[in-house]
């Protein structure tokens, strides 16, 4: 983020594991840079409904993140992210604790309109108010097919989902188009690969990013 802009980023997702749905609604973040190396980020709580048999739905829990750039050159370029959730949200869906993580990311420019994303990283999140550690992968690749178009691919892995559960991988596809020069709309759909959800397993987003 360039010094003196504030953007502020908001989606909607929903989401199919099985006899599960979920839907989250104004998924929003805020991006504030501190200098050239360095930008907070605050998660406000989006509204969640969830149904597996019965339907709960209320506000979930809050961030806050803050990520600093190790290194930069015309080809690779390194940051870390530190992040946790906040014990705000509903109890009703909410965890409603601290779960605190950190990600090591990398860009390597493949070319003046490609670059490759890799991200390595773990955390210490709650299910059910039980604690597990879970490590994080992901890689993207991201393509300008013009000065207002870019799509993306993506595959990421979690060791578990839960205490004790299986590992979750899943891929996806998106898209970004630049409206204005400080306006952009995204849309994204992925899919889980061999979760060993007994079902459907899939989700889809909505988003918009604005630059004040």
């Amino acid at each position: 983020m360039p010094l003196g802009h504030v953007q502020i980023e908001s989606s909607a997702t929903a989401t199919r594991s099985g006899d599960e749905r979920e839907h989250v609604l104004g998924d929003t973040q805020i991006r504030v840079p501190l200098s050239r190396e360095a930008e907070v980020r605050v998660n406000m709580p989006p509204y969640r409904i969830e149904r597996d048999g019965a339907r709960s739905a209320g506000w979930d829990d809050s961030g806050v993140e803050a990520r600093v750039v190790l290194s930069k050159t015309k080809k690779v370029a390194t940051a870390v992210t530190l992040f946790s959730t906040l014990p705000t949200g509903s109890r009703s869906t909410a965890e409603r604790r601290f779960q605190p993580g950190a990600v090591l990311a990398a860009n390597f420019s493949l070319s003046p309109r490609a670059e490759l994303v890799v991200n390595v990283g773990g955390e210490r999140p709650t299910r059910d108010q039980q604690r597990f550690s879970r490590a994080i992968t992901s890689a993207s690749l991201r393509f300008d097919t013009s000065k207002r178009l870019n799509l993306f691919s993506e595959v990421y892995f979690l060791s578990r989902d839960e205490p004790n559960g299986p590992n979750q991988k899943f891929v996806a596809a998106g898209a970004m188009y630049l409206a204005s020069r400080r306006t952009a709309f995204y849309a994204r759909v992925g899919s889980g690969l061999g979760n060993h959800i007994g079902g459907l397993d899939y989700f889809y987003a909505l988003g918009v990013a604005q630059w004040f």
